[in-house]
């Protein structure tokens, strides 16, 4: 299954990445959307919705929200209700919804940076106030802050925006870590939006938790999560929020209904329909996860052997890759512009977080090839350019 995860040309299928940011002949490495194919049966499940010849209007059924309670229960033993699921297009989107139900403008909102950089973007086009709560940064071993997490709860600032996994860090915290963090929010009675949309990518012996665990926190939890990153069905736009509280998923349900984005598209469903009940897909899964860790293994190898005074955390989920290039004494700005100007895109590290210029994030959604292109041409670009 080894070919499965060989490169596909993306170059002319408007491609964010490949079409609007590449120049020339160089290899991105930046929006997280994986550069080989998805899965077979997926393919073979939406050429047999296309060949139907039509495509009028549709409804998200009852098979669609079971798939998605069975995929919680095989892919990560926790059950859910159907019930519970509510169809949307993307997990920003999907953040978005939840935000606005159950707040205004002006909330105060506490993220954990390093973070996504979208979640920054998303908290100030709605008028939120970030409230920021860093991980403890322990030479690149990252944990939650959790004495300033509630002085902040103490403080009055009752909305957490969890990423779990977190990107980019590639933590997948323990059980521990997410009990006690349910503790808290239970305690100050703290709303948790956790963006579970990485859930699928979990590396060795780690083992994935969902917030939906913990009961405690049901009447203040939305969780958000799809299968377009697992998938690499980003395109289609298919998402979902997972609301417990039947008084919070009527609110949600009414936002959604309100912005118009309450239904996923007909291809959309079928593909996640199959992602979700095939076997195929299931094993896929399990596979893309092995080659995944084979990827980071060998960025890790490349950086020990051509740049070794370079940090890189212990990967447990995610498939990006978060590297600590202080030693090259650059900003995280030089050293993109270094890597664009040498063949090679990356993202800057400070758009994660302020504290954190001179790292960079690296994307290994890729063939073996390509990444080990990418990785030439950045000891190419930097090995020479060590801070001596």
């Amino acid at each position: 299954m080894g070919d499965v995860f060989r490169k596909v040309e993306r170059k002319g299928s408007s491609s964010v990445k490949w079409d609007y940011h590449v120049q020339g002949d160089q290899v991105p490495f930046t929006i997280a959307d994986s550069d080989y194919a998805s899965p077979k049966c997926i393919l073979n499940a939406l050429t047999k919705r296309v060949k139907a010849g039509h495509f009028g209007y549709s409804k998200n059924g009852d098979d669609y929200l079971e798939a998605i309670k069975n995929w919680y229960h095989k892919k990560h033993a926790c059950e859910i209700q159907s019930k519970w699921v509510l169809p949307t297009s993307n997990v920003l989107t999907a953040c978005k919804i939840a935000l606005e139900s159950i707040g205004y403008r002006g909330d105060r909102v506490i993220i954990m940076p390093p973070v996504y950089s979208s979640f920054y973007n998303l908290l100030e086009n709605l008028e939120r106030k970030i409230v920021c709560c860093d991980l403890i940064n322990d030479n690149e071993k990252y944990r939650i802050d959790f004495v300033k997490l509630e002085e902040l709860f103490k403080r009055g600032n009752h909305i957490l925006l969890l990423c779990s996994p977190h990107n980019p860090v590639g933590r997948v915290w323990r059980r521990d870590e997410l009990e006690k963090l349910s503790e808290l929010c239970a305690k100050y009675s703290v709303t948790i939006i956790s963006d579970e949309i990485h859930s699928d990518f979990i590396l060795g012996s780690n083992k994935f938790i969902s917030m939906l665990e913990f009961n405690e926190v049901h009447r203040q939890l939305y969780v958000l999560s799809a299968p377009t990153k697992t998938f690499s069905l980003a395109g289609l736009l298919s998402a979902y929020l997972i609301v417990p509280d039947e008084n919070n998923r009527n609110s949600c349900q009414k936002t959604l209904t309100r912005n118009c984005c309450s239904v996923v598209n007909i291809l959309a469903a079928t593909a996640t329909k199959e992602a979700y009940t095939n076997p195929e897909a299931f094993e896929w899964v399990q596979k893309q996860n092995e080659h995944i860790l084979k990827n980071y293994q060998t960025v890790k190898e490349y950086l020990a052997k051509y740049l070794p005074e370079a940090k890189l955390p212990e990967q447990e989920g995610t498939y990006v890759l978060w590297l600590n290039l202080k030693c090259l004494d650059k900003s995280s700005a030089e050293i993109v512009d270094l890597l664009a100007k040498g063949g090679v895109l990356v993202n800057s590290g400070k758009s994660y977080g302020a504290d954190y210029d001179g790292y960079i994030r690296w994307c290994v959604a890729c063939s073996q090839k390509q990444l080990k292109e990418g990785l030439k041409r950045f000891v190419r670009v930097l090995g020479a350019g060590k801070k001596r």
